[in-house]
Protein backbone atom coordinates (compact mmCIF):
# COMPACT_ATOMS: atom_id res chain seq x y z
CA UNK A 1 0.00 0.00 0.00
CA UNK A 2 1.33 3.44 -1.26
CA UNK A 3 2.10 5.73 2.23
CA UNK A 4 3.49 9.24 2.07
CA UNK A 5 5.46 10.61 4.76
CA UNK A 6 4.12 13.84 6.05
CA UNK A 7 6.48 14.80 8.47
CA UNK A 8 10.06 12.95 9.89
CA UNK A 9 11.56 13.78 13.40
CA UNK A 10 14.61 15.15 11.17
CA UNK A 11 18.28 13.65 11.17
CA UNK A 12 18.58 14.08 15.08
CA UNK A 13 16.30 13.64 17.72
CA UNK A 14 16.27 13.10 21.48
CA UNK A 15 15.24 9.76 23.41
CA UNK A 16 13.44 11.61 26.14
CA UNK A 17 11.01 13.32 23.35
CA UNK A 18 8.35 11.68 21.31
CA UNK A 19 9.99 10.15 17.93
CA UNK A 20 7.10 10.60 15.48
CA UNK A 21 6.18 10.08 11.81
CA UNK A 22 3.31 11.41 10.21
CA UNK A 23 1.97 9.06 7.58
CA UNK A 24 -0.63 9.26 5.08
CA UNK A 25 -2.58 6.71 2.56
CA UNK A 26 -5.52 6.86 -0.05
CA UNK A 27 -6.58 3.57 1.10
CA UNK A 28 -7.84 2.29 4.72
CA UNK A 29 -5.21 -0.84 5.83
CA UNK A 30 -2.59 -1.87 7.77
CA UNK A 31 0.78 0.20 7.95
CA UNK A 32 3.60 -2.30 8.55
CA UNK A 33 6.92 -0.39 9.84
CA UNK A 34 10.00 -1.46 11.48
CA UNK A 35 12.67 0.03 13.78
CA UNK A 36 16.59 -0.98 13.07
CA UNK A 37 18.95 -0.18 15.95
CA UNK A 38 22.19 -1.63 17.54
CA UNK A 39 21.70 -5.19 15.40
CA UNK A 40 17.72 -5.66 16.98
CA UNK A 41 14.90 -5.18 14.37
CA UNK A 42 11.26 -4.66 15.61
CA UNK A 43 8.54 -4.26 13.78
CA UNK A 44 4.81 -3.28 14.26
CA UNK A 45 1.34 -2.68 12.36
CA UNK A 46 -0.13 1.06 12.77
CA UNK A 47 -4.08 1.55 11.29
CA UNK A 48 -4.80 4.90 10.37
CA UNK A 49 -8.18 6.71 10.76
CA UNK A 50 -9.75 8.52 7.89
CA UNK A 51 -9.97 12.37 8.39
CA UNK A 52 -10.80 14.83 5.54
CA UNK A 53 -11.22 12.51 3.14
CA UNK A 54 -7.57 10.72 3.76
CA UNK A 55 -6.34 8.10 5.89
CA UNK A 56 -3.72 9.01 8.33
CA UNK A 57 -1.94 8.50 11.37
CA UNK A 58 0.75 9.29 13.76
CA UNK A 59 3.73 7.06 14.57
CA UNK A 60 5.82 7.43 17.57
CA UNK A 61 9.15 5.23 17.51
CA UNK A 62 10.53 6.48 20.48
CA UNK A 63 9.84 3.28 22.67
CA UNK A 64 11.79 1.08 20.14
CA UNK A 65 15.08 3.42 21.10
CA UNK A 66 16.50 3.70 24.60
CA UNK A 67 20.10 3.53 25.57
CA UNK A 68 21.09 1.49 29.04
CA UNK A 69 24.79 2.96 29.16
CA UNK A 70 25.94 6.16 29.07
CA UNK A 71 29.99 7.65 29.27
CA UNK A 72 29.67 8.92 33.19
CA UNK A 73 32.40 11.09 31.86
CA UNK A 74 34.11 13.15 28.70
CA UNK A 75 37.44 12.45 27.47
CA UNK A 76 39.51 15.29 28.01
CA UNK A 77 43.41 16.10 26.46
CA UNK A 78 42.42 14.51 23.29
CA UNK A 79 42.61 17.59 21.09
CA UNK A 80 40.10 21.09 20.71
CA UNK A 81 37.89 18.49 18.54
CA UNK A 82 37.53 14.98 19.66
CA UNK A 83 34.99 11.87 18.15
CA UNK A 84 31.92 10.82 21.07
CA UNK A 85 30.69 8.12 18.49
CA UNK A 86 28.98 5.97 20.70
CA UNK A 87 26.47 8.82 22.74
CA UNK A 88 23.85 8.41 20.06
CA UNK A 89 22.13 5.55 18.97
CA UNK A 90 21.88 5.57 15.46
CA UNK A 91 18.71 3.52 13.73
CA UNK A 92 16.61 3.13 10.52
CA UNK A 93 13.00 3.59 10.78
CA UNK A 94 11.46 1.74 7.49
CA UNK A 95 8.06 0.82 6.00
CA UNK A 96 7.03 -1.78 3.94
CA UNK A 97 6.23 -1.71 0.56
CA UNK A 98 5.20 1.96 0.58
CA UNK A 99 6.54 3.75 -2.25
CA UNK A 100 5.17 2.89 -5.42
CA UNK A 101 6.57 2.93 -8.75
CA UNK A 102 5.00 2.36 -11.95
CA UNK A 103 8.01 0.15 -13.49
CA UNK A 104 9.15 -1.42 -10.51
CA UNK A 105 6.17 -1.57 -8.47
CA UNK A 106 6.19 -1.32 -4.71
CA UNK A 107 9.73 -0.63 -2.79
CA UNK A 108 10.33 -0.05 0.84
CA UNK A 109 10.68 3.39 2.45
CA UNK A 110 13.68 3.95 5.25
CA UNK A 111 14.66 6.88 6.71
CA UNK A 112 17.99 6.65 9.08
CA UNK A 113 18.19 9.06 12.30
CA UNK A 114 20.25 9.54 15.30
CA UNK A 115 18.90 9.68 18.74
CA UNK A 116 20.29 11.57 21.56
CA UNK A 117 20.09 11.22 25.64
CA UNK A 118 17.97 13.83 27.03
CA UNK A 119 15.06 16.06 25.94
CA UNK A 120 13.31 19.30 25.69
CA UNK A 121 10.38 20.60 28.16
CA UNK A 122 6.71 20.45 26.53
CA UNK A 123 6.71 24.37 26.27
CA UNK A 124 9.83 24.16 24.04
CA UNK A 125 8.08 21.41 22.13
CA UNK A 126 4.98 23.60 21.80
CA UNK A 127 6.90 26.85 20.33
CA UNK A 128 9.05 24.66 18.31
CA UNK A 129 6.07 23.24 16.71
CA UNK A 130 4.04 26.07 15.98
CA UNK A 131 7.58 27.40 14.09
CA UNK A 132 8.08 24.58 11.62
CA UNK A 133 11.61 23.73 13.62
CA UNK A 134 13.14 21.58 16.58
CA UNK A 135 15.96 22.17 19.02
CA UNK A 136 18.23 20.92 16.23
CA UNK A 137 17.41 22.77 13.42
CA UNK A 138 17.10 26.39 15.43
CA UNK A 139 20.07 25.42 17.48
CA UNK A 140 22.25 22.60 18.02
CA UNK A 141 22.80 21.92 13.96
CA UNK A 142 22.35 25.28 12.72
CA UNK A 143 25.53 27.01 11.65
CA UNK A 144 24.50 30.68 13.31
CA UNK A 145 23.48 29.86 16.50
CA UNK A 146 25.02 28.32 19.57
CA UNK A 147 25.09 24.68 18.76
CA UNK A 148 26.89 23.55 22.14
CA UNK A 149 24.51 20.50 23.59
CA UNK A 150 24.61 23.21 27.10
CA UNK A 151 21.67 24.51 28.87
CA UNK A 152 23.20 27.93 30.48
CA UNK A 153 21.34 29.59 27.44
CA UNK A 154 19.97 29.47 24.06
CA UNK A 155 21.65 32.80 23.31
CA UNK A 156 24.09 33.37 21.03
CA UNK A 157 26.44 34.62 23.73
CA UNK A 158 27.68 32.12 26.24
CA UNK A 159 29.51 33.08 29.96
CA UNK A 160 30.53 30.90 31.81
CA UNK A 161 33.80 30.52 34.84
CA UNK A 162 37.24 29.31 33.21
CA UNK A 163 36.89 26.83 35.94
CA UNK A 164 33.45 25.93 34.25
CA UNK A 165 34.83 25.12 30.87
CA UNK A 166 34.55 21.48 30.18
CA UNK A 167 33.88 19.68 27.49
CA UNK A 168 30.90 20.55 25.41
CA UNK A 169 29.10 17.91 23.13
CA UNK A 170 27.86 19.40 19.84
CA UNK A 171 26.46 17.76 16.43
CA UNK A 172 28.58 20.33 14.58
CA UNK A 173 30.24 17.65 13.19
CA UNK A 174 31.77 18.18 9.32
CA UNK A 175 32.56 21.42 9.33
CA UNK A 176 35.78 23.12 9.75
CA UNK A 177 35.60 25.49 12.79
CA UNK A 178 37.61 28.80 13.27
CA UNK A 179 38.62 30.47 16.75
CA UNK A 180 38.68 34.19 17.32
CA UNK A 181 40.37 35.84 20.33
CA UNK A 182 39.56 39.25 21.79
CA UNK A 183 42.63 40.19 20.26
CA UNK A 184 41.86 38.81 16.87
CA UNK A 185 43.89 35.96 16.52
CA UNK A 186 42.56 32.82 14.99
CA UNK A 187 42.77 29.02 15.71
CA UNK A 188 41.84 26.75 12.75
CA UNK A 189 40.28 23.66 13.95
CA UNK A 190 40.02 20.45 11.25
CA UNK A 191 36.54 18.85 10.91
CA UNK A 192 35.20 15.67 12.86
CA UNK A 193 33.72 13.47 10.26
CA UNK A 194 33.33 10.10 11.63
CA UNK A 195 30.56 9.94 14.08
CA UNK A 196 27.69 11.91 14.80
CA UNK A 197 29.10 14.06 17.77
CA UNK A 198 31.83 15.33 18.72
CA UNK A 199 33.15 16.92 22.05
CA UNK A 200 34.45 20.94 21.65
CA UNK A 201 37.41 21.58 24.58
CA UNK A 202 37.25 25.19 24.68
CA UNK A 203 40.39 24.08 27.63
CA UNK A 204 42.41 23.27 25.02
CA UNK A 205 41.74 26.35 22.73
CA UNK A 206 41.85 28.57 25.32
CA UNK A 207 45.60 27.23 25.92
CA UNK A 208 46.15 27.09 21.92
CA UNK A 209 45.88 31.15 22.52
CA UNK A 210 48.00 31.01 25.72
CA UNK A 211 50.95 28.88 24.29
CA UNK A 212 51.03 30.64 20.25
CA UNK A 213 50.03 34.12 20.86
CA UNK A 214 50.49 35.21 24.63
CA UNK A 215 47.13 36.29 24.94
CA UNK A 216 44.39 34.81 27.85
CA UNK A 217 41.70 35.64 25.90
CA UNK A 218 38.56 36.92 27.67
CA UNK A 219 36.11 36.52 25.15
CA UNK A 220 36.51 33.54 21.93
CA UNK A 221 34.38 33.90 18.88
CA UNK A 222 33.24 30.63 16.46
CA UNK A 223 32.75 30.53 13.31
CA UNK A 224 31.71 27.73 11.27
CA UNK A 225 33.26 27.05 8.21
CA UNK A 226 33.80 29.84 5.66
CA UNK A 227 31.03 31.77 7.20
CA UNK A 228 31.59 35.24 8.19
CA UNK A 229 28.94 35.73 11.02
CA UNK A 230 29.91 34.05 13.83
CA UNK A 231 27.99 31.03 15.00
CA UNK A 232 28.55 32.20 19.48
CA UNK A 233 30.63 34.05 21.67
CA UNK A 234 31.95 32.47 24.36
CA UNK A 235 32.77 35.24 27.46
CA UNK A 236 35.06 33.61 29.95
CA UNK A 237 35.01 35.16 33.27
CA UNK A 238 38.93 34.32 35.08
CA UNK A 239 37.85 35.22 38.15
CA UNK A 240 36.13 33.39 41.50
CA UNK A 241 33.46 34.56 43.40
CA UNK A 242 35.25 32.90 46.59
CA UNK A 243 38.39 31.69 47.76
CA UNK A 244 36.85 28.49 48.68
CA UNK A 245 35.77 27.16 44.87
CA UNK A 246 33.89 23.80 44.62
CA UNK A 247 32.72 22.37 41.46
CA UNK A 248 29.39 20.28 40.49
CA UNK A 249 29.67 18.51 37.27
CA UNK A 250 26.30 16.74 36.12
CA UNK A 251 24.43 15.47 33.32
CA UNK A 252 22.06 17.81 31.99
CA UNK A 253 18.12 17.73 30.61
CA UNK A 254 20.60 17.52 26.82
CA UNK A 255 22.32 14.69 28.01
CA UNK A 256 25.90 16.22 28.01
CA UNK A 257 28.20 16.95 30.95
CA UNK A 258 28.43 20.51 32.33
CA UNK A 259 29.94 21.91 35.43
CA UNK A 260 29.13 24.59 37.20
CA UNK A 261 31.05 26.83 39.91
CA UNK A 262 29.76 27.09 43.25
CA UNK A 263 30.91 29.97 45.63
CA UNK A 264 31.35 30.90 49.54
CA UNK A 265 31.97 28.15 52.54
CA UNK A 266 30.48 24.79 52.54
CA UNK A 267 29.20 24.18 55.55
CA UNK A 268 29.88 19.87 56.08
CA UNK A 269 27.21 18.46 58.30
CA UNK A 270 27.65 15.01 57.93
CA UNK A 271 24.58 12.51 58.82
CA UNK A 272 25.18 9.72 61.09
CA UNK A 273 23.15 6.79 60.15
CA UNK A 274 21.24 4.16 63.02
CA UNK A 275 23.51 3.00 65.91
CA UNK A 276 23.11 -0.82 66.18
CA UNK A 277 24.18 -2.14 69.39
CA UNK A 278 24.66 -5.09 71.69
CA UNK A 279 25.63 -6.66 74.25
CA UNK A 280 28.63 -8.45 74.75
CA UNK A 281 30.00 -11.15 77.88
CA UNK A 282 33.58 -9.82 78.29
CA UNK A 283 36.54 -12.06 79.74
CA UNK A 284 35.51 -10.79 83.00
CA UNK A 285 32.10 -12.32 83.33
CA UNK A 286 30.04 -9.04 82.82
CA UNK A 287 28.37 -7.70 80.07
CA UNK A 288 29.54 -4.63 78.11
CA UNK A 289 27.83 -2.40 75.33
CA UNK A 290 29.28 -3.13 71.74
CA UNK A 291 28.14 -1.23 68.66
CA UNK A 292 28.74 -1.71 64.87
CA UNK A 293 30.64 1.11 62.97
CA UNK A 294 28.27 3.65 62.59
CA UNK A 295 27.69 4.72 58.76
CA UNK A 296 28.25 8.22 57.64
CA UNK A 297 26.80 10.13 55.01
CA UNK A 298 28.71 13.08 53.85
CA UNK A 299 26.28 16.26 53.21
CA UNK A 300 27.40 19.76 52.13
CA UNK A 301 25.30 22.69 52.22
CA UNK A 302 27.11 25.45 49.85
CA UNK A 303 25.52 28.97 48.16
CA UNK A 304 26.10 28.96 44.69
CA UNK A 305 26.33 32.46 44.77
CA UNK A 306 24.32 35.97 42.98
CA UNK A 307 23.07 34.22 39.66
CA UNK A 308 20.98 36.20 36.61
CA UNK A 309 17.88 34.35 35.85
CA UNK A 310 19.45 32.43 32.96
CA UNK A 311 22.35 31.04 35.52
CA UNK A 312 18.79 30.02 37.46
CA UNK A 313 16.87 28.19 35.25
CA UNK A 314 20.64 26.43 34.60
CA UNK A 315 20.70 25.28 38.12
CA UNK A 316 16.93 24.11 38.46
CA UNK A 317 18.74 22.08 35.68
CA UNK A 318 20.77 21.04 38.22
CA UNK A 319 18.89 20.04 40.80
CA UNK A 320 17.02 17.75 38.62
CA UNK A 321 20.01 15.88 37.16
CA UNK A 322 20.03 12.23 37.78
CA UNK A 323 23.80 12.22 37.84
CA UNK A 324 26.06 14.97 39.52
CA UNK A 325 29.70 15.09 41.42
CA UNK A 326 30.84 17.37 43.01
CA UNK A 327 34.50 18.53 43.06
CA UNK A 328 36.68 20.08 46.21
CA UNK A 329 38.98 21.97 45.41
CA UNK A 330 42.20 19.25 45.54
CA UNK A 331 40.08 17.53 42.77
CA UNK A 332 38.69 15.24 45.10
CA UNK A 333 35.41 14.70 44.34
CA UNK A 334 32.52 11.92 44.97
CA UNK A 335 28.93 11.40 43.22
CA UNK A 336 26.50 13.22 44.89
CA UNK A 337 22.38 14.13 44.64
CA UNK A 338 21.62 18.28 44.80
CA UNK A 339 18.48 19.81 46.17
CA UNK A 340 17.90 22.94 46.99
CA UNK A 341 16.16 24.03 50.10
CA UNK A 342 14.65 26.80 48.48
CA UNK A 343 14.70 28.33 45.01
CA UNK A 344 12.45 31.39 44.47
CA UNK A 345 13.26 34.10 42.11
CA UNK A 346 10.74 36.50 40.77
CA UNK A 347 9.94 36.72 36.68
CA UNK A 348 11.03 39.84 36.06
CA UNK A 349 14.70 39.70 37.79
CA UNK A 350 15.60 42.68 39.48
CA UNK A 351 17.98 41.91 42.57
CA UNK A 352 20.78 39.19 43.01
CA UNK A 353 19.56 36.18 43.63
CA UNK A 354 21.62 33.53 45.27
CA UNK A 355 20.67 29.83 46.15
CA UNK A 356 21.38 27.43 48.70
CA UNK A 357 22.27 23.71 48.06
CA UNK A 358 22.66 20.72 49.79
CA UNK A 359 24.66 18.20 48.26
CA UNK A 360 24.55 14.68 49.60
CA UNK A 361 26.78 11.92 48.78
CA UNK A 362 24.73 8.64 47.35
CA UNK A 363 27.33 6.05 48.69
CA UNK A 364 27.23 5.74 52.70
CA UNK A 365 30.68 4.89 53.94
CA UNK A 366 32.05 2.90 57.39
CA UNK A 367 35.10 4.00 57.36
CA UNK A 368 37.56 7.34 56.86
CA UNK A 369 40.50 8.62 55.27
CA UNK A 370 42.95 11.26 55.71
CA UNK A 371 42.77 13.11 52.84
CA UNK A 372 45.18 12.29 49.68
CA UNK A 373 48.42 14.05 48.29
CA UNK A 374 46.91 15.11 45.21
CA UNK A 375 50.27 15.83 44.17
CA UNK A 376 51.71 11.69 44.52
CA UNK A 377 49.26 10.14 42.52
CA UNK A 378 49.57 9.94 38.81
CA UNK A 379 46.72 11.18 37.38
CA UNK A 380 45.22 13.38 34.23
CA UNK A 381 42.59 16.16 33.95
CA UNK A 382 42.23 19.63 32.70
CA UNK A 383 44.87 21.99 33.19
CA UNK A 384 44.89 23.93 35.96
CA UNK A 385 44.55 28.13 35.45
CA UNK A 386 48.18 28.89 34.64
CA UNK A 387 47.88 26.59 31.82
CA UNK A 388 51.67 25.05 32.28
CA UNK A 389 50.61 21.46 30.34
CA UNK A 390 50.21 20.08 34.26
CA UNK A 391 47.02 18.49 35.46
CA UNK A 392 45.42 19.68 38.70
CA UNK A 393 42.22 18.04 38.37
CA UNK A 394 40.64 14.71 37.14
CA UNK A 395 37.22 14.04 35.96
CA UNK A 396 37.58 10.13 35.13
Amino acid sequence: MEVTVLKTPGPYCFLGNPVVFELQTAAYGAIDVSVSRNGETFTQSYYPFLKNGVYSCKVDISGFLFRTELADSFPQGAGILSEFPDHSVAYIFTISDAVLDEVLGYSDYTFAGNAFPGGVNEQALALFAKNGVNLFSARLSNQYRNFLFTTRTHRSEIRVKLSELYPFLTAMTGWQLRFVSTGGNTIVQDPVTAAPCCLLDFYMAYDRFISEFKEFTKTIDVYVGDNTEKAFRLVIDSKSDSEEVYKIRFRNSLGAFEVIEVAGVASHEPELGDETSYKELTDYNFYENRRNRVVLIETIKVETGYKSKDDLLFIRDLVGSDEAYFYYPDGTFFRCSVKADKMAYRQKKVTPTSVALVVTEVGTGKYISPELDRNALDVLGIYNETFDQTFNETFN
